[in-house]
């Protein structure tokens, strides 16, 4: 009979077609297991880019913060002393009150002006106040320690300068709201339209981390700032 021809599939493959078969399954098996690396490769940079980023801002924002750190001795302390003013205004807000039966009287209430939810007491408190929080600010941010020569950042911590410098903030705008509420809006912003511009010059500066600039732009806000304060709160005589 007839010897049966065995089908193609009964043929067994060449040595070159089976080593084409291998390399295609290991190309396929190698481009998945890529695939999969790359997709992984992925998700870990996005998290530790994120991570990353968060560190990166946390340092900028610490060397902003303590940058000023990096001036000379003589500059931190002509610096810090800029606060000087508020404390002037304070003392000068508070000998300008006269005791009165069941409290104290501004001397510039009869007939000044002022708002009739203006209290001589409560601005004074809010002035002393301003001028604690800024110089305990300014005074860590330099990093002025006993010696007045602490440039260590571990003398105050970025979190404890950080913290110091919210209080300061959320005071002066605290006191800022209440001037407005109780004297007026015009009254008490145009005193301090060229202030501001120091004030926002300085932030810029910082922010570009440029030191010496934002130390002097910063220093000129607290004396005309202070300056501005007085036309608003001190009685004329």
């Amino acid at each position: 009979g007839d010897v049966p021809h065995p089908g193609p599939s009964a043929c067994p493959p060449s040595p070159s077609r089976r080593h084409h078969n291998g390399l295609r399954h290991h190309h396929q098996h190698f481009h998945h297991q890529h695939h999969r690396v790359a997709e992984l490769s992925e998700m870990e940079e996005a998290t530790e880019g994120g991570m990353d980023s968060d560190w990166k801002m946390d340092k900028t924002n610490e060397k902003s913060l303590l940058g000023v750190r990096g001036l000379s001795l003589s500059w931190r302390i002509i610096y810090f002393l800029t606060n000087l003013p508020y404390w002037h205004i304070a003392l000068r807000a508070m000998t300008a009150m006269e005791p009165r039966r069941g409290g104290v009287r501004d001397k510039g209430a009869e007939g000044g002006g002022f708002g009739d939810c203006y209290s001589a007491a409560a601005s004074t408190a809010f002035l002393f106040a301003v001028a604690a929080f800024s110089s305990a600010f300014h005074f860590a941010q330099c990093g002025l320690g006993p010696s007045l020569g602490c440039g260590n950042p571990d003398c105050y911590s970025f979190s404890s300068v950080n913290c110091l410098k919210r209080c300061d903030v959320v005071c002066a705008c605290l006191y800022g709201a209440y001037l407005i509420a109780c004297r007026g809006v015009l009254r008490t912003s145009i005193p301090f339209i060229v202030p501001l511009l120091f004030l926002f010059g300085s932030i810029i500066c910082k922010l570009r981390l440029w030191f010496r600039s934002y130390a002097i732009l910063h220093g000129i806000w607290h004396i005309i700032g202070a300056i501005a304060l007085s036309s608003i709160v001190i009685p004329e005589d």
